[in-house]
């Protein structure tokens, strides 16, 4: 398929009809867009004559075209980004195809937000967030800057500047390795700021790292002896923080207003390291907890089986999971679907871990009755009898991430043991790590999963037992919320 007069614009369009088919699909690609400078290079290439000898007139991935197409070129661009997530950049490309500092005849509008993909193979968060945001009637563009060498070596290539003014440049990239993240690729990615005509069009800067890479720090209990252990959520904050820090003096010795900057992660597993070494060299961290995106799913999904006028758990699956289900507790209470409940007993549980991926077992310290109370939450320490435990009842275990199953494997069996007539169970991951595989889920006691998409769910997605939810909305709100400041 080709676009309405595309064709009819090329100088050859017999010999060049694959060539823009493959930038067509490339461009609508949300599984494999096309970078930046491909884009950019197929476009000279398109649009260049033939010279006298019958051969391309310019070497486009080293010569821009002559501005004498300009009026032709400029139809073929806006026409082939229209419907695209580069519409709302013509005005660069443009300057990118014929090395032009303006773009004769567009106007240049402000934008809310140029999202830029950070890694090999985007997730499909990056545009989720960038249709988020367009559903907020933000006006958005998004870039895919890294691209490779013919020996597969990443290459990153960005616009070298901005005609419009941008209220946020977000760039988005999980971390994880075994999902294809890499915080080196993302850094470098981050480094594009390193341009005058980019650093002063951006009001405020955002790097979003749905999922932190090395956030569990260490294996715990590991011999000391065995060596030196270099600990990722130290030394990959360290590094980008060196990186953004030099970025910042070079462009403040050259008189540029520097942007805000603020890093934003998911549901961290760590707590301390990246937030504390990040405030310590000036920047802001944030981990985003999207607990409204999973009680609307929660409770729908309890509707749509009938099971959403049981009694209802929620359990933080050991000390570092308190604050996340406690959030959750609350958005189910105050959530405003029709039939969400109004009282959730809040249990929660501590674990014996043996190493990293290791759980020997858990156990029950304490259950916590919510209820609300005139629009207000009220909390009471209760001490469940027989005739409690006896109860058919729903359970909902919360954790930031799912990896081997042995969390989801050992607190299932607690709940069930302890729950005699245990109704149904829930386990909610943020983040599906599943680095064994995904039959490990069948170990586990649990009727049904929810797992977030801040890692791309591959092979989850065919499983009746698990709903992936989108945390875009939940990223969406604290940019907002960050604009607001």
């Amino acid at each position: 398929m080709y676009k309405g007069e595309l064709v009819e614009l090329i100088p050859r369009p017999q010999e060049d009809l694959a060539n823009l088919n493959r930038l067509i699909t490339g461009l609508d690609s949300r599984t494999d867009p096309v970078s930046w400078r491909t884009a950019v290079i197929t476009s000279r290439e398109l649009l260049a004559p033939n010279d006298e000898n019958g051969e391309l007139s310019i070497a486009p991935d080293r010569e821009p075209l002559d501005t004498s197409s300009y009026e032709v070129g400029q139809r073929f661009i806006e026409q082939l980004l229209s419907c695209t997530p580069l519409e709302n950049l013509v005005p660069e490309f443009i300057c990118a195809v014929y090395d032009l500092d303006q773009a004769p005849g567009l106007a240049t509008p402000a934008l809310d937000a140029i999202l830029m993909n950070g890694r090999h193979l985007p997730e499909g968060l990056l545009y989720d967030l960038a249709d988020e945001l367009t559903q907020m009637n933000q006006a958005v563009a998004v870039v895919n800057p890294v691209g490779h060498y013919g020996d597969d070596e990443t290459r990153i290539i960005g616009p070298r500047g901005l005609l419009q003014l941008v209220e946020n440049l977000v760039f988005v990239a999980s971390t994880q390795s075994q999902d294809g993240g890499d915080f080196g690729v993302l850094n470098q990615v981050v480094s594009l700021i390193d341009e005058e005509q980019i650093m002063s069009q951006v009001d405020r800067i955002s790097i979003v790292i749905p999922m932190f890479g090395g956030s569990r720090g260490h294996r715990r209990g590991q011999d000391k002896a065995v060596g030196k252990e270099i600990y990722q959520a130290k030394e990959h904050p360290k590094n980008m923080s060196a990186s953004l820090k030099e970025i910042l003096k070079e462009q403040t010795d050259r008189g540029v207003k520097i942007p805000e900057i603020t890093i934003y992660s998911v549901d961290i597993h760590n707590q301390q390291w990246p937030a504390e070494i990040f405030e310590k060299n000036g920047f802001k961290f944030e981990s985003i907890l999207p607990s409204p995106e999973y009680a609307q799913a929660v409770i729908s999904h309890l509707d749509q089986i009938g099971l959403v006028d049981y009694p209802m758990q929620v359990v933080a699956s050991d000390k570092g999971a308190r604050l996340r289900t406690e959030e959750l507790a609350t958005a189910i209470l105050l959530s405003e679907h029709p039939s969400a409940p109004r009282q959730i007993d809040v249990l929660s549980l501590d674990k014996n871990r043996v190493k990293a991926g290791e759980v020997e077992g858990s156990k029950l310290t304490q259950v916590v009755r919510w209820s609300v109370v005139d629009g207000q939450i009220s909390k009471q320490v209760i001490t469940p009898d027989d005739d409690y435990w006896n109860t058919e009842r729903v359970a909902i275990s919360s954790d930031d991430m799912i990896d081997t199953v042995g969390t989801q494997e050992k607190n299932g069996w607690l709940l069930r043991n302890l729950n005699h007539r245990l109704k149904y169970l829930i386990s909610i991951a943020t983040h599906g790590v599943l680095s064994k595989g995904l039959l490990n889920l069948n170990r586990a006691p649990v009727d049904h999963f929810f797992i977030s998409n801040t890692l791309r769910p591959d092979g989850l997605l065919d499983r009746q037992d698990v709903t992936i939810i989108n945390v875009a909305p939940a990223i969406a709100r604290a940019l907002q919320a960050q604009a607001k400041v």
